[in-house]
């Protein structure tokens, strides 16, 4: 009895930790998808301890009342909330937090539909190394530094291919099309 007590309590106190403050890297989070959605978004910490995954320490964003979520599918806002929510936190709450979840509510006529999504601390890990590869692409073709395209690619992939060709043919397209100014990626 002693020792069931002594869990709730326990418990009780890591609730009463993680409905505490967000941290100024989380408002960030928060901030951002609110300006980019606009709506209301509101944010809660947990904890899920019967899990079959073990103990999970989750970040939570609900995010309602946007205009712009009611025209794509919820996984999309959903997706990049929990990412962006990723991308703001320090190393060390990224270390603490096992999930990110998010809840998009929109107006499906005359009521309303919630869809929740849950991303795992280390799948937003592995977005984050592919969007630097993404990035890292964008810049190459951008400034027409195409022999760095090959740090990109597998070179087994590509070795039978004329790569001399290839950049011709990106020089060729990027006159026709004119130079990139700008692009974005979240």
């Amino acid at each position: 009895m002693v020792l069931g007590m002594q869990k709730f309590l326990g418990m009780v106190m890591a609730a009463f930790v993680l409905t505490s403050c967000a941290s100024e890297t989380e408002t960030k989070a928060v901030q951002e998808i609110a300006n980019f959605y606009g709506g209301r978004v509101s944010y809660s910490k947990g904890v899920a301890t019967s899990t079959s995954e073990g103990s999970k320490l989750y970040f939570e964003l609900k995010l309602s009342d946007s205009p712009y979520i009611n025209s794509v599918e919820a996984e999309e806002p959903g997706s990049f909330s929990a990412f962006a929510v990723y991308r703001n936190l320090s190393e060390e709450e990224k270390e603490k937090y096992t999930h990110i979840k998010t809840s998009i509510e929109q107006q499906a006529g005359d009521s309303k539909k919630t869809t929740e999504f849950e991303y795992t601390v280390q799948k937003l890990k592995t977005v984050e190394a592919k969007l630097s590869k993404i990035k890292l692409l964008q810049e190459t073709l951008k400034h027409r530094h195409y022999g760095q395209l090959t740090e990109l690619m597998d070179s087994s992939a590509f070795s039978n291919f004329d790569m001399k060709a290839f950049y011709a043919q990106l020089d060729t397209i990027a006159n026709a099309c004119g130079e990139i100014n700008e692009y974005q990626i979240p």
